[in-house]
């Protein structure tokens, strides 16, 4: 069986290890509780510590790490992209923002509980309702929120949801970090 390789000539990373060995570390309080931050959680698995092998936060972003840090020039990299919608590139920017403040490839976070905006308690029934988003639900137009725009992201292959320990965690895909890396040209 050959390797399968990506756009840029790296291995596939199988999908399989998205959750594995799956390990989230408070480091301090969030400042918006449902949505954590690259400096407030640290969130690990057998997907993202290939990812970051083999493609370096560091060495993808160069000069531009610590812009995007403080939310300086997100959009030259999400806005514009294959999802075509503002809401699944609001998804995209949490990832790279969060990725930036931890220097390495981090997800985006939501603390489910701690949502104020829903009546969803749990992981596993947020990610049941993004699943169940039709592909043709607020075509065209702004404000789905951030379910919608995770479905959109999902579907777009650039985000991987999972539910863990009660928090979706929306895993950058390498299809993401490698679109990524394509922009800073």
């Amino acid at each position: 069986m050959a390797l399968q390789l990506t756009e840029l000539g790296k291995d596939v990373i199988p999908l399989e290890l998205v959750g594995t060995n799956a390990e989230y570390r408070t480091l301090r309080v969030p400042y918006t509780p449902a949505y954590p931050d690259g400096t407030e959680g640290i969130f690990s698995d057998a997907y993202l510590a290939r990812l970051n092998d083999v493609y370096p936060f560091a060495e993808i972003l160069g000069d531009s790490e610590s812009g995007l840090a403080k939310r300086k020039g997100v959009e030259r990299f999400v806005f514009g992209s294959p999802l075509k919608n503002i809401e699944g590139e609001k998804i995209l920017a949490y990832m790279l923002i969060n990725s930036a403040q931890a220097g390495i490839w981090q997800p985006m976070v939501i603390d489910v509980p701690k949502l104020t905006d829903t009546q969803i308690t749990s992981a596993a029934r947020y990610l049941e309702l993004v699943n169940q988003i039709s592909p043709s639900y607020n075509k065209g137009m702004i404000d789905g929120g951030i379910l919608f725009g995770l479905a959109v992201a999902q579907r777009g292959e650039l985000a991987l949801p999972i539910a863990f320990d009660n928090k979706v965690i929306a895993v950058p895909s390498q299809s993401f970090v490698e679109y990524i890396a394509q922009q800073k040209d």
